[in-house]
């Protein structure tokens, strides 16, 4: 889905403060009332870009800046130019310099810098292509353009959104300038997030080249927990063009035998033997945790979705994160919310969007996984739906972050005539990982939800009636943001679970999930769940719709290849429904024939003389 509501992250690359500079604007006071622009006859679906380009200080740029449109309705190819004033280039070594950036990583706006030696009153006056970006990233990038081929006349520069059915393109800080011959920018520092006890670990890092000669060598070092640098590398037998960058490992690797965490500060100096006129922009750093593997355990994670009854796009971001899930141990739970309410909105839903982090813009479909924040293009926990394959990588990423709890749900027990929830929930932590705010958080999750569903999947809108809704979090038997857990000195814990389910919750749709993680309310990107765990459905291991009684069923193979043996009493017919709740095909026979239908999940309505059932299957 394209965004329209969230704000962007973005890192601000500032040009060298040595380089020699003609002339700058930041567009503190807005476009220049004589610069020119030239528009099409595109319509943007936000109104506030009908113009080529408008100034704008939101979108995560801390300064204003200039906005340009590629999203149109209908799609379209945008050509929409910003020109400067005339200037004259004075010598040779002088460049353009223009920091952008896309607003969505899925919908990556390109730009092009073409100059006019005559005048600016067409676009046919450009005929020479400086820059040109087919796709921004969402970080600001600094691109330059040379204008050695214009040394002693005078030009314009036009800036040029020439996308097709992105969003929008910012763009800051327009500069000509003359840049220093010899200079060196390290842009970031890399080092696994988790390193086991004792292990040698590559310590990484990105350069780029921001002076005017071809970089061939640099120093490099770093030091652990501000102590004293290892030994000087020195990097040479390069050969990095002005504006490119250059990945390296430092020669002495990162080594710790003592759980804890770990920040490495480095720098480079020294390009091509010359000293750096700017050394501020030459150090960064990174922090690990070093662990213990051998007190790791299994990680359960669980992926919140964000939803709404509302939200068109939210059905194929379902299917989406449904194959990614399928066959995994990964909870699901999913909250309705951050696209308006419905009716399986609760206030502990809303409370959620929290993890949004983003000052009250909310967006679906959307998810997070473990509450980690994962992506550098959003501003908390909450990201997009990816496809498929990237729901796959974003939960195995998680997965791979050692884990030092297990949590055991067995000992929740339900009554069926007091509607009470009871029992225990125990834990263990096999490392010291938890603090005062550390919370058990109990959510009620009920599936089967039948309740209409706006879908845009088929390229118009569309109501689907009879939708089923699953994993919907409808309250929780702890406070929403958790419960307060007392370890003892082995890392032992028992939470006495007391909580009467509501009356409008069917029990055998509804089931628990525990997640244990930390609790920060200034922060969203410091409640990191640890670990995750849930019960089966109460009172059975089907999902009753609502005129449904207890009943004995039993389905096998699940997951199945093709054919499916559906056992019990009274029954009368098999429904097989894709997830969209659509009914592919009816049988009154025992055994159900998926064979000719696609691998995916798939809902078994199984309608008996005590009511209808459901029930996943997997054909794979």
């Amino acid at each position: 889905m394209k965004k329209v509501l969230l704000t962007l992250l973005a890192v601000l690359t500032l040009s060298s403060l040595s380089a020699q500079t003609l002339w700058s604007e930041d567009f503190s006071n807005g476009i220049p009332s004589t610069w020119t622009m030239f528009t099409d006859n595109n319509t943007a679906h936000n109104s506030s870009q009908a113009a080529a380009w408008s100034a704008s200080s939101s979108y995560g740029n801390p300064a204003p800046g200039v906005v340009s449109a590629s999203w149109f309705d209908p799609a379209g190819v945008a050509d929409r130019w910003l020109i400067t004033d005339s200037f004259l280039v004075p010598d040779s070594g002088y460049v353009f310099s223009i920091e952008a950036a896309c607003y969505e990583a899925a919908y990556p706006d390109g730009f092009m810098v073409k100059v006019s030696t005559t005048n600016r009153d067409s676009r046919d006056a450009f005929t020479a292509t400086i820059i040109n970006v087919p796709a921004a990233t969402t970080d600001f990038t600094e691109y330059r353009g040379s204008l050695d081929a214009y040394v002693g006349q005078t030009i314009y520069i036009a800036v040029i959104q020439n996308s097709n059915d992105m969003n929008f393109l910012i763009a800051d800080n327009f500069k000509v300038l003359q840049p220093t011959q010899n200079e060196i920018q390290l842009l970031s520092v890399n080092i696994p997030a988790y390193v086991p006890e004792g292990t040698n670990t590559e310590v990484n890092g990105i350069v780029k080249n921001i002076g005017a000669q071809p970089l061939t060598s640099f120093d490099v070092t770093y030091n652990v927990n501000g102590g004293a640098d290892v030994a000087v590398y020195n990097v040479s037998g390069i050969n990095v063009p002005y504006g490119s960058t250059y990945s390296f490992s430092h020669n002495v690797p990162f080594n710790e035998s003592t759980s804890g965490q770990y920040t490495i500060q480095m720098t480079v100096s020294n390009p091509n033997d010359e000293d750096d006129p700017t050394p501020a922009d030459n150090v960064a750093s990174a922090s690990t945790i070093v662990y213990n593997a051998s007190a790791a355990v299994s990680r359960t994670s669980i992926l919140e979705q964000f939803t709404g009854a509302a939200c068109g796009w939210c059905p194929n971001g379902h299917d989406r994160i449904e194959q990614a899930l399928a066959g995994t141990n990964t909870i699901w739970a999913v909250h309705h919310a951050g696209f308006g309410n419905d009716g399986l909105t609760c206030s502990a839903n809303t409370a959620y969007t929290f993890f949004y982090n983003d000052g009250g813009s909310t967006y679906a479909p959307a998810m997070m996984v473990d509450r980690y924040h994962g992506d550098a293009e959003e501003p908390g926990p909450v990201t997009n739906v990816y496809s498929v394959n990237g729901i796959i990588d974003y939960v195995n990423t998680v997965n791979q972050i050692p884990c030092f709890l297990t949590l055991n749900v067995n000992g929740i027990t339900y009554d069926a005539q007091s509607r009470a929830l009871g029992g225990t929930v125990t834990g263990h932590f096999t490392s010291n990982i938890y603090n005062e705010n550390t919370r058990l958080t109990l959510m009620i999750v009920e599936d089967s939800n039948i309740m209409a569903q706006t879908d845009y999947s088929t390229g118009s809108s569309v109501t689907l009636q009879n939708y089923m809704h699953m994993n919907a979090v409808r309250t929780t038997a702890t406070d929403t943001w958790g419960a307060p857990i007392s370890v003892d000195a082995n890392g032992d814990f028992t939470y006495n679970v007391s909580y009467t389910l509501p009356s409008n919750l069917k029990a055998w749709r509804c089931r628990v999930i525990a997640i244990v993680s930390d609790r920060n309310a200034n922060n969203a990107n410091a409640c990191a769940v640890m670990q995750a765990a849930q019960t089966s459905n109460l009172n059975s291991p089907f999902v009753g719709l609502d005129n449904a009684e207890e009943i004995n069923l039993s389905v096998y193979p699940n997951p199945t290849t093709g054919i499916v043996a559906v056992e019990g009493e009274g029954i009368k017919n098999v429904e097989v429904m894709d997830m969209t709740g659509r009914t592919v095909m009816t049988t009154s026979n025992s055994v159900v024939d998926m064979t000719n239908l696609s691998n995916g999940l798939y809902m078994l309505r199984i309608n008996t003389e005590k009511g209808a059932f459901t029930q996943k299957i997997v054909k794979k």
